[in-house]
């Protein structure tokens, strides 16, 4: 499970084998060690123990900061978290080769068959309440399936060659998919097409915090499964660029983010700013909640129920299994 900690002046401590959460006028909560894969330190002012740390690391919990907005700025792991210098040296190696662009097409297939799920997902509920969304959502869900045959049209050649096919293909889906989900938010929302950096409106401002949520939980997996966080293949090499936690995140994005977020936008809750345009502490305690609770959620994953962030682990593990040449991994979309 992750460790959420986002109340002002929060302190972060252990006793035993069992974290300690100490906030401002509420009652401690504790959890013990070895339950936590992930600590995330999402609020202004918290404070922590070394020795609070020192458990995390004993026990294999990375520990991340957000800022106000979500963007991770910061992660604690292990001393010996980059020991599989092989691996890493073998990742380098397929960004450079064929390997790379069949990784980056199985992620790239799982992005729009998630974004396509989705929206049929979406459109189930309102087939009888609302025809003419439902149609917008169906057609752009078929449109975007649409362009998955056309990724395994691209020939296998080496990553850097072919990635303008590829994210071609992704921009074209996207249009697709923003412009149906923008049919079915509220007006007042004053959502007009995706941002990412300087977002101001409340539907990018959530889905960036949700998102940071989410990215945090990415290169967690990524670093416990030997992987470079910079060495991607769907996203280009640059420097200070985590380019393979971009790559890995847009497997996840659809069914661990936007679902809960549009889920409670569409219900007529809108989040509240603080000065500065910051979301406030009940927004992001809210966002956290329905995103962790999303991580929490168990699907269908060969052959056995799983939780999602059990799925994003075990996806990183397979591409480490297929870069050593120990098997293939396959692209994982969310029923609807």
């Amino acid at each position: 499970m992750q460790l959420v900690i986002s109340d002002f002046n929060a302190h972060f401590g252990k006793t035993g084998e069992r974290f300690v959460v100490r906030s401002p006028g509420e009652p401690p909560r504790e959890l013990p060690a070895h339950a936590v894969s992930h600590v995330l330190i999402a609020g202004p002012s918290v404070t922590f123990s070394t020795d609070a740390i020192r458990l995390a690391c004993e026990k294999g919990a990375a520990v991340s900061f957000l800022s106000y907005n979500g963007e991770p700025y910061a992660h604690l792991v292990t001393a010996d978290a980059h020991r599989h210098v092989v691996l890493r040296r073998t990742q380098l190696d397929a960004t450079r080769d064929t390997r790379g662009i069949r990784i980056a097409r199985v992620i790239l297939r799982a992005k729009l068959g998630n974004q396509a799920a989705t929206l049929r997902y979406f459109a189930k509920s309102r087939k009888e309440s609302d025809p003419s969304e439902y149609a917008i959502l169906r057609k752009a869900a078929d449109a975007i399936n649409a362009f998955v045959p056309q990724l395994d049209a691209i020939p296998d050649e080496p990553v850097e060659e072919a990635r303008a096919k590829l994210m071609n293909r992704e921009a074209l889906a996207a249009l697709e998919y923003w412009a149906a989900i923008k049919a079915i938010l509220p007006g007042d929302l004053r959502f007009e097409q995706r941002v990412r950096r300087g977002a101001n409106d409340p539907v990018n401002v959530a889905l960036n915090y949700g998102y940071g949520i989410l990215y945090s939980r990415i290169w967690s997996a990524t670093l416990i499964a030997g992987l470079d966080p910079y060495a991607g293949f769907l996203h280009a090499l640059e420097d200070g660029k985590p380019a393979f936690i971009c790559d890995l995140i847009e497997e996840f994005r659809q069914l661990t983010v936007d679902r809960p977020v549009f889920a409670i936008l569409t219900k007529r809750w809108t989040p509240t700013f603080e000065t500065h345009g910051r979301l406030d502490a009940e927004s992001r305690k809210r966002l956290a909640g329905r995103v962790l609770e999303r991580l929490n959620d168990t699907l269908e994953y060969h052959g056995k129920r799983q939780t999602i962030s059990y799925i994003i682990q075990a996806k990183a593990y397979e591409i480490a299994a297929e870069l050593r040449g120990e098997r293939t991994h396959e692209p994982f979309t969310a029923p609807w």
